[in-house]
């Protein structure tokens, strides 16, 4: 049955969501029973704690975003401004998926009102850190798509019902064909979008096999850099921190990510530590996950000074190759690519047999031999009304206007030169 809890309003009775899920079986003409529970508020949702670990060892999807550290580290940087609204699916009483809904109350007529699945905000920049799903749910590819119908169709009811504009999620698909379709259908204005899923590498057993695996330069460019660095006289250390030196060696990879960022005037990067609640959420992050097998920082030194530092995020047998920064004085000996050679080396021998590199399609994740797998499907579910539609199309043009100013290049060699000043004054 759909429930609301802690005092959350609809527009209409209450009553009338409860047939949403009561009805919802017999809409999608399922032989199973399916209930959908809809819980309100932060404490509500923090209160599945239990429910919610024991479907992510279930998941076979589930990433190491999905880690309860990860999700309380998120909540507590980001939620305390935002409201949470959460889906709970029951197949037979039981729970078979949650899915978390946050938004952020807006006074003004023309702010953009939209419910969005939790840590998956572009208005919260890069969305805080995290970079698929944030979701658990159980059972095979049938029950899934099940569960996934039985949710959207509540969704699509909720949005007509609650004080947004639209409701937007994210969840895994099957395979990568037609990844760049976009569907839109009128009426409810459903859109879909398809995009890669993250790049994923499978180890062999041995260090050795992997390195046959790889291209030529590959296998040339993994001795050459050490070699130069010794050649040269650099030692060389790796250094897994440990969880009381969390915020020193993030500080370190924020400073190192911030120094690749600016380094170049003429190229667009992006700083994902542009918000110091991105650096919070990092520090908060480590502080629980570290030293319990689910992350590691690694930082390596050149002659005792730190030149690179990379965040690694685990989930059974599978790394994640997190947020990293190098210093770009020491570019000609690649030192992200020695300290991430280092790691993958270790992981092997730590009897890890795949490497999710994250969505992108990059260079260098080919050249680890990366291949995209699944699906990331969005969607979006918005509001028939003239006024919400007003709403989202006056921000969507105004993400257009900024984007393209910021592609400017003069633009972003002011703000490469800018930045650089400012990060000279911190150092200073």
């Amino acid at each position: 049955m759909l429930q609301l809890k802690d005092g959350f309003k609809l527009r209409t009775a209450s009553k009338r969501a409860y047939a949403f899920g009561i009805l919802a079986n017999d809409w999608l003409g399922e032989s199973d029973t399916y209930q959908v529970e809809v819980l309100y508020g932060k404490s509500a949702f923090l209160g599945l704690e239990a429910t919610w670990q024991e479907l992510a060892s279930l998941d076979p999807f589930a990433s190491p975003f999905t880690h309860w550290e990860w999700v309380k580290a998120w909540i507590d940087t980001y939620g305390s401004r935002r409201e949470f609204l959460t889906l709970v699916v029951l197949r037979q009483d039981r729970p078979v998926a949650i899915v978390p809904f946050t938004w952020k109350r807006h006074t003004t007529l023309l702010e953009m009102r939209k419910l969005w699945m939790l840590a998956f905000d572009p208005c919260i920049s890069t969305n805080g850190l995290t970079e698929e799903p944030v979701y658990v749910m159980s059972g095979d590819d049938r029950s899934r798509e099940a569960i996934w119908k039985h949710a959207h169709e509540v969704l699509s009811n909720l949005v007509e019902e609650g004080p947004w504009d639209a409701i937007a999620y994210r969840k895994f698909g099957l395979g990568i064909e037609d990844c760049s379709v976009v569907e839109v259908k009128v009426g409810q204005v459903h859109i879909e979008k398809y995009w890669r899923g993250s790049e994923y590498v499978d180890l062999p057993a041995t260090w050795d096999a992997y390195q046959k695996s790889l291209s030529k330069s590959m296998r040339e460019n993994l001795p050459y850099y050490r070699k130069r660095l010794d050649k040269d006289g650099i030692h060389v250390e790796f250094e897994s921190v440990k969880p009381e030196q969390s915020d020193s060696a993030v500080e370190d990879l924020v400073r190192l990510h911030k120094l690749r960022t600016y380094a170049d005037s003429t190229m667009l990067h992006v700083d994902y530590f542009g918000d110091e609640r991105q650096v919070h959420l990092l520090k908060s992050g480590m502080k629980e996950m570290l030293g319990t097998g689910k992350a590691k920082v690694v930082l390596m030194r050149a002659n005792g000074v730190v030149v690179a530092a990379q965040v690694f995020l685990m989930k059974d047998r599978t790394m994640v190759s997190h947020y990293s920064g190098f210093d770009p004085a020491w570019s000609k000996y690649s030192p992200l690519f020695v300290l991430q050679s280092q790691v993958f080396r270790d992981a092997i021998e730590d009897g890890y047999d795949t490497l999710n590199l994250l969505r992108g399609n990059a260079t260098w994740q080919k050249r680890w031999g990366a291949s995209a797998r699944n699906q990331i499907i969005d969607v979006t579910i918005s509001r028939r009304s003239l006024v919400p539609r007003m709403r989202q199309s006056l921000c969507q043009r105004e993400s257009m206007f900024v984007d393209r100013l910021s592609n400017v290049r003069a633009v972003r060699r002011a703000r490469a030169s800018f930045r650089t000043w400012q990060l000279t004054r911190e150092s200073a």
